[in-house]
């Protein structure tokens, strides 16, 4: 073996020692701790005191919950142990997380300070796809639960029938609540979600094939069409779904739908609506259509104040009805309450007279039956 001039031969570091040497390049390049700073730094004498010394040793093998109830002896206090601060266990959850993540899409354990495994894929792993709230699952539980996953065919068939064409703008927000309740039946609600965590990639893959051909086929306004073709090839459904609802969340024509729906609100009258159905449904209805359009305008959104005013005038010519809000607010005002009322509460109010009123009158036509039986 070749020597220095003044030096014996290199000693040879067993496994275990190297296995340390793994953890802290681990903790200097990737949570960017310097390397003299490194032995005293307070991740670093949390692990020590927790008998975490290697990384596929002891590191690896972590729990977030072991994570959470690190604690090191911290020298500035007089050698007082200390809880480990919450920015150091996020830190810490996340270069576990990223290991695992990375390990089972390559089914097999990664090393962890390969050149390839830089400071910005982990930056970006936490930035995108660590979810802090999240339980730590190891890379070789993974292959199970995507097993589970990749049953969803079977235990929940995919039915294209149950997505509805898309034709018109002035109905698209009728068809993406439509749409997003049909991928929420079916468990498909990642494959439009942004930077969701994907545990299976063939699994992933073969979903988006699915909802792109669903895509393919009912979104047939010519601006989806468009808006589809130009995932042909990758059928990213994530980047379909988000390039469709920036267009015509802020279309002209949706903009146009907000001016109805304002018009309506603000100026149909209960009494003089023609409304063949009881008057709870219609309570329930013009609920229904300010909260659609606090969806479609956010930059007009109505207030719980104005929102509350306006139903009030619209049930003004309703014998049954009229009464209730201000009944309501002399009566918390008496008991020294403020008279303050949210809309969901207004409506609810309204809701329950109209109940009442509607009550009688089922049971007015029932007995009017009765007699013409």
């Amino acid at each position: 073996m070749a020597t220095t001039a003044g030096r014996g031969p290199r000693p040879i570091l067993t496994e275990s020692q190297i296995d340390t040497l793994r953890l802290l390049t681990a903790l200097m390049d990737k949570l960017e701790i310097s390397r003299a700073n490194v032995h005293s730094h307070p991740i670093s004498l949390a692990l020590q005191k927790a008998a975490i010394l290697r990384w596929n040793g002891d590191f690896i093998y972590l729990t977030a919950d072991a994570i959470d109830k690190l604690t090191c002896n911290d020298p500035s206090a007089g050698g007082a142990e200390t809880n480990l601060q919450m920015a150091y266990k996020l830190q810490l959850r996340a270069l576990l997380s990223c290991y695992h993540e990375l390990s089972h899409k390559k089914r097999g354990c990664i090393s962890i300070n390969a050149p390839a495994r830089t400071l910005t894929e982990f930056k970006e792993f936490r930035a995108t796809s660590c979810d802090p709230t999240q339980p730590i699952v190891p890379w070789w539980k993974m292959s199970a639960k995507s097993e589970g996953l990749s049953n969803w065919n079977k235990s929940i068939k995919p039915n294209a029938r149950d997505f509805k064409p898309f034709r018109e703008m002035n109905l698209w927000i009728e068809h993406k609540e439509s749409f997003l309740i049909a991928l929420e039946a079916q468990n498909l609600t990642h494959l439009v979600e942004k930077n969701p965590t994907i545990h299976d990639d063939d699994l992933d893959s073969a979903q988006r094939k699915f909802l792109f051909k669903v895509m393919k086929d009912n979104f047939l306004h010519h601006e989806a069409k468009s808006i589809v073709k130009k995932y042909a090839t990758d059928k990213d459904t994530r980047r379909i779904w988000e390039e469709l609802c920036e267009f015509c969340d802020s279309s002209i024509a949706t903009a146009m739908y907000a001016d109805v729906l304002v018009t309506h609100l603000a100026d149909v009258k209960l009494h003089k609506a023609n409304w063949n159905r009881g008057q709870g449904e219609f309570i329930n209805h013009y609920k229904i259509q300010k909260n659609k359009f606090n969806e479609i305008a956010p930059d007009s959104q109505m207030s719980y104040p104005h929102a509350v005013r306006m139903l009030h005038n619209v049930v003004s010519g309703t014998p049954d009805l009229a009464p209730a809000l201000d009944q309501h607010r002399q009566a918390r005002k008496a008991a020294g309450s403020t008279i303050d009322i949210s809309f969901d509460e207004c409506c609810a109010l309204s809701s329950e007279q109209a109940q009442a009123h509607d009550n009688a009158n089922t049971r007015t036509k029932s007995s009017y039956q009765s007699k013409d039986g």
